[in-house]
């Protein structure tokens, strides 16, 4: 008796979005060789007039042509609903109100997602891929590699140290948890270490012409309503090099590393009162471009008001300043570790060494709470603590924080 034949798989979709025709050539070339990688359907969404070369070959192309960005996007929606789509190619585009509306849309349809911005005049002779950890990186390094081999160019991997880090950097040198992540993404080059004031000077002064600039998006809540002044919008400005943004999905459930990565980690804070400390952690937010700088002072002044009325310091020598702000969405978060200790609580109570600084969303206390509860639990254990604070690097940090379980 034969054996009944085994139902094929539903095809996985790689979707170029196309809203800027002079854009196309470039969003098809990527997306036609991540397809390729992937090992998924090509399928194309674009605007009138987009050249015919941008068109998908083969026997699995789709090609639809739309009107506005807007009817474009809501067809994607509908696509989405009825196929598989493992990633949306895109084109980064000038308008920011459209940029931002397609990221938005990207993050709802729980898609990965690529936005391409090409420098026509220039052909990509190297891949270059700053690294700063968050969630992004495994996949950001992914495509790096992928692009890579499919160009057949060299790939740089960048890692940038603010100046007053850069000690600690080169006595740890290249971390484990960067080394894992890098395996787990089939890179084999080494890290190479940049030192500027941040992350857009290191990039605009170590890129040169021919450079594929590869990055991670910002935090999930600057991509869906501040994406400008954020970090890749900076870049963007900054070079004129081609770009190419990787936005992932949040994860179904979060995790401490996910708030609390390697550049939101804050060793050997030494501050005077408890205003001071939170204020460290703020300007850490907005250094790496979690935080616009304009909000700096309205998020310090609401976390030491509520720490005025009811103090977040817990017995564990912990505290869990908190912001919530109206129109915000998504979690970002610093944590810093003043082995010293800082008066939190009460004047006559223990000194607080560990300090958790979180902004969420006004009246959205579901995640934040169960966020608290990961923290509560890893920080309760007296020899976790110990563990933290004998920590040399913000590696060794998020390898414990990656303990935690729900």
């Amino acid at each position: 008796m034969e054996r009944p034949a085994m139902p094929e798989p539903r095809p996985i979709h790689v979707l170029a979005l196309v809203s800027a025709p002079e854009m196309g050539a470039g969003v098809l070339r990527h997306a036609s060789l991540l397809s390729q990688a992937c090992s998924a359907r090509l399928s194309v969404l674009c605007a009138p007039g987009t050249p015919y070369p941008c068109t998908p070959h083969g026997p699995h192309g789709l090609l639809y042509v739309v009107g506005a960005p807007g009817s474009l996007r809501a067809k994607a929606q509908r696509f989405a609903a009825h196929a598989d789509v493992g990633l949306i190619v895109a084109d980064w585009g000038h308008d920011p109100r459209e940029l931002g509306a397609t990221l938005r849309m990207t993050l709802e349809l729980r898609v990965p997602g690529v936005f391409l911005r090409e420098n026509p005049a220039e052909s990509a002779r190297r891949i270059l891929v700053p690294t700063t950890g968050g969630p992004h990186v495994v996949k950001q390094l992914w495509i790096a590699n992928e692009l890579s081999q499919a160009l057949n160019i060299p790939i740089q991997l960048l890692q940038i140290v603010a100046r007053h880090d850069v000690q600690e950097q080169r006595e740890h040198g290249d971390d484990a948890l960067a080394h894992a992540r890098r395996r787990l993404a089939g890179v084999t080059e080494p890290l190479e270490l940049v030192v500027a004031d941040d992350a857009v000077a290191g990039i605009r002064g170590y890129a040169r012409p021919g450079d594929l600039i590869v990055l991670g998006a910002p935090n999930y809540w600057r991509v869906a309503h501040e994406f400008e002044g954020s970090i890749p919008d900076r870049v963007a400005e900054a070079v004129p090099n081609s770009l190419l943004m990787l936005l992932t999905p949040k994860a179904a459930h979060l995790r401490l590393q996910d708030i609390f990565w390697e550049e939101m980690i804050h060793l050997g804070l030494a501050p005077r009162d408890k205003r001071e400390a939170i204020a460290s952690l703020v300007n850490v937010l907005v250094e790496h471009g979690q935080l616009p700088r304009q909000w700096a002072d309205t998020v310090l002044e609401t976390a030491v008001a509520r720490e005025g009325v009811l103090s977040t310091a817990m017995d564990c020598e912990t505290a869990f300043p908190h912001v919530a702000l109206p129109d915000f969405t998504g979690m970002i978060g610093c944590f810093g570790i003043c082995p010293g200790g800082v008066a939190f609580g009460e004047s006559d109570g223990p000194l607080t060494r560990f300090i958790f600084l979180l902004v969420t969303p006004a009246r959205a206390y579901g995640e934040y709470l169960n966020v608290l509860a990961l923290i509560a639990r890893l920080v309760m254990a007296p020899e976790t603590r110990q563990r933290l604070l004998a920590c040399r690097s913000a590696a060794e940090v998020s390898a414990i924080l990656a303990e935690a379980r729900r």
